[in-house]
């Protein structure tokens, strides 16, 4: 009796290739971008922006040396498609600086004292 070998097919039988026991790993696996509609690509050494449109496409808008430049270009997609009512936009603050989605924020050094 195999059984154990059963677990690498399919359980429908309609393939015959197994499947890897191995988890998959990312390409963007250990980094996250600070801005919503951006990502890194670690073997590229280089940030992704996009964006899904209303059908379910997918919608990439191209490579970018800087985060925040992603983050822009994500904005702007929304902007020019009529999506900012139904996905999340990237905040900016009255000085025109992008404003990291929650949780994303580095920590303060130890002893820093913030000034409000």
């Amino acid at each position: 009796d195999d059984d154990d070998d059963d677990d690498a097919y399919a359980s429908d039988g309609a393939s015959a290739r197994p499947r890897s026991k191995k988890p998959r790993t990312s390409k963007t696996a250990g980094f996250s971008s600070k801005y919503y509609g951006v990502y890194y690509h670690q073997q590229k050494n280089e940030f992704r922006a996009g964006y899904t449109d209303v059908f379910g496409s997918t919608k990439h808008l191209g490579r970018f040396e800087t985060q925040e430049d992603a983050a822009h270009a994500y904005n702007a997609a929304l902007r020019a498609n009529g999506l900012e009512g139904c996905r999340r936009v990237n905040k900016i603050d009255e000085m025109g600086r992008l404003i990291p989605k929650p949780g994303k924020v580095a920590p303060k050094p130890a002893g820093e004292m913030r000034v409000p």
